[in-house]
């Protein structure tokens, strides 16, 4: 606040922010930074700052209080402090009660959330920042206590053990004192030194606020009682109409004065605050109410108010002042209101529904008393006649309208999931709620784990595989690198000109279809890749038609014998049917020029991926399976389905039947009505009857 309030300008404005909300008559003002006891009507007394519920802030209880979650405390800390600390071990609970942090050089130490979040970290790397850990030398103490302090001090019986275990210095005017080295090169002296500042200081210091009172309040109090000390020390003054009291001189410099006269002037205001409430009520109601009882504390706070005809009543000025009056008034005329008749209500109703419900065992007794409604669909269902006229309707209907939203909204995230992750977790017990309602998502190395679809969108993963690349990155060497990201990305990258260095700098990484890309570890051995290959829409499309099917597949399978240079990986893989499925984007049929390639690197490119699948096509044939290449993303399922019912996992609707358990799939392709059928082996076109 740019300007000095007395405690009657802060109430004033605090109304004209908050109305009669708050209860102020415990403020003492000091200034706008000190907090001030206010009160709230329904959860009691709270503190607050002045800027801030002049700001609009209010009670905390009512307003609500966003709490700090574990999650959440992590991630302030790594905008603080980066990838420095490690918060496996941290149990968060609230910002006071200390949690556990790892330091990758001095191990564990314990920490509020609070100071960590504010930039305090590892207290032993602190004191090696300050060159006096592990027994620094006097030497080094004295000359940088010098540098603090000059030729002031005599440091010939110093011996300076470790930061925080006092030492002897002399003063020359007091002789030797003992203290702690930290508080010495922080600036801190010799006490008696510092007594005789404070007290040379005190008799001019008190000139001087009793100066700043006088042109402050002028005459109106007297300050010969006044020995002044520190701001925050109260001292007694004399107010000419109430004789003493006690106040802080930061207090009083800010306007505060006489509590007294103070509490004088909030009961003119509030007699005051009465007259205009009466006079506003009377403005709304005219002349209905009687307002000669009403003793008026705040607007939330209620009177008695007497009804012409129906005598005294309680109520809150601000329900009044909003149009609410005498409440047996109210129920009678809703009691007229609500003589309606059935006829009426189910003309309304049709009016609303049309013809989709049946009204034939409605009595209507008033708008909210239910009435009996039968759907058309699911049969009769209770509801009220104000909500049934508001638009509502059949609670199983509304049901299975959410039931599909959220099938729906399932959908859209695999997806989505699948396009992030590449296929690294397994989504079969994946149910949607809402995008911040956590779900069971499974990690193929470290089993199931809880996270939020939004999170897992935005690139978050198991915590388990997080923590051990936090801990590979933070220490680990070029051999212990790759070798995660081969477990990761199994043989799908060439790591030959990778140099690990730190979690910080980039390394090299080759892929075989767009070439070298370079990429953080940490961000790599989070599952992401080639930035060029990326999934493929049509990947995305298969792994969802394969998946609808409850058909068991491998994404990207390489644990076989097909191999170039290295092991080769097939897009999909159903290994019980021994069908392969392999997405052939435009860079297998002619040269992309991928980032600014030349046109003899592009062709030579081409030649590669064309030499690959000729490889993986031979090696089908080779071993049994069958090869199934798909070009185009929009027809996948379709095409799918054509190639299986080829194969001989579909059949005639006449003579489909389940072989051990397989899953079964109904569908109606180019006008074939059939069901897919897979078993644990799978059957050429040619071994089935027709």
């Amino acid at each position: 606040m740019a300007d000095r309030y007395t405690a009657l300008e802060f109430v004033s404005k605090a109304r004209l922010t908050h109305g009669d909300r708050y209860d102020y008559s415990e403020v003492d003002y000091v200034n706008s930074q000190t907090k001030v006891a206010i009160t709230c009507a329904e959860h009691g007394k709270f503190e607050q700052t002045p800027a801030k519920h002049l700001h609009g802030q209010g009670c905390a209880q009512c307003g609500g209080r966003v709490r700090l979650t574990g999650e959440r405390f992590v991630e302030r800390a790594r905008e603080v402090h980066g990838a420095r600390y490690d918060y496996a071990r941290a149990e968060y609970i609230n910002t006071k009660t200390k949690v556990t942090i790892v330091c990758a050089e001095h191990g564990e130490f314990s920490q509020t959330p609070d100071s960590h979040m504010l930039g305090t970290g590892c207290p032993k790397c602190a004191d090696c920042e300050r060159g006096l850990l592990r027994r620094g030398s006097t030497v080094e103490f004295i000359e940088q206590a010098i540098e603090t302090h000059g030729e002031s001090y005599d440091y010939s019986r110093t011996a300076y053990v470790t930061s925080a275990r006092k030492v002897q210095i002399g003063c020359f005017r007091h002789g030797f004192f003992w203290q702690v080295p930290s508080s010495h090169l922080r600036g801190t002296g010799c006490p008696d030194c510092g007594v005789e500042k404070r007290t040379a200081n005190q008799t001019s210091s008190t000139e001087e606020f009793v100066a700043k009172a006088h042109r402050i309040h002028g005459a109106a109090y007297e300050y010969r009682h006044v020995l002044y000390v520190t701001a925050q020390q109260k001292v007694a003054i004399e107010c000419p109409r109430h004789g003493m009291f006690r106040q802080t001189p930061n207090q009083h410099l800010s306007g505060s004065g006489c509590p007294d006269c103070g509490q004088e002037a909030i009961t003119r205001a509030l007699a005051d605050t009465k007259q205009s409430f009466i006079a506003k009520a009377e403005r709304i109601h005219g002349r209905v109410y009687d307002y000669s009882e009403v003793k008026y504390v705040k607007s939330q706070v209620k009177v008695t108010i007497r009804c012409v005809q129906h005598g005294s009543f309680q109520q809150v000025p601000s329900s009044h002042l909003s149009g609410v009056g005498c409440p047996n008034c109210g129920r009678e005329a809703i009691g007229i209101a609500n003589a309606d008749t059935t006829v009426s209500f189910v003309l309304k109703a049709v009016s609303v529904h049309g013809g989709t419900f049946d009204y034939s065992l409605v009595d209507y007794l008033g708008s909210q008393s239910k009435v009996t409604i039968i759907c058309r669909k699911h049969g009769p269902f209770g509801q009220t006649p104000n909500s049934h006229l508001s638009g509502r309707g059949c609670p199983q209907c509304g049901f299975n309208r959410i039931s599909l939203a959220r099938a729906g909204s399932l959908d859209a995230f695999l997806d989505r999931a699948f396009a992030v992750h590449a296929g690294r977790f397994d989504y079969s017990k994946a149910t949607w709620v809402g995008s911040h309602i956590k779900t069971t998502i499974a990690c193929r190395e470290h089993g199931e784990f809880q996270q939020t679809p939004a999170s897992h969108l935005n690139g978050s993963g198991c915590p388990a595989c997080a923590v051990e690349v936090r801990r590979l990155v933070m220490s680990g060497t070029s051999v212990q690198f790759i070798g995660r990201a081969r477990t990761i990305h199994g043989d799908l990258y060439d790591y030959s000109a990778t140099e690990y260095q730190n979690a910080y700098t980039k390394v090299a990484i080759g892929c075989a279809t767009h070439g070298p890309f370079e990429q953080l570890p940490q961000v790599h051995l989070g599952g992401s890749g080639c930035p060029k290959c990326s999934t493929s829409k049509g990947e995305v499309a298969i792994y969802r038609v394969l998946t609808g099917l409850a058909i068991d597949f491998e994404h990207q399978w390489r644990d076989h014998t097909c191999r170039d240079l290295r092991p080769l990986a097939f897009d999909f893989a159903l290994l019980r049917a021994r069908v392969l499925i392999e997405f052939d984007g435009e860079q297998h049929r002619i040269p992309v020029r991928w980032g600014g390639i030349t046109h003899d690197e592009a062709h030579a490119m081409l030649a590669g991926v064309q030499r690959r699948d000729g490889i993986k096509n031979a090696w089908a044939a080779a071993n049994g399976w069958r090869m199934v290449r798909l070009t185009d993303a929009a027809t996948v399922e379709d095409e799918i389905a054509r190639v299986l019912i080829a194969h001989g996992y579909w059949t005639s609707s006449t003579a489909w039947q389940a072989i051990d358990g397989g899953a079964r799939h109904r569908e109606t392709i180019d006008g074939i009505d059939s069901t897919i059928v897979l078993g644990d082996v799978g059957v050429d076109a040619s071994e089935q009857g027709s």
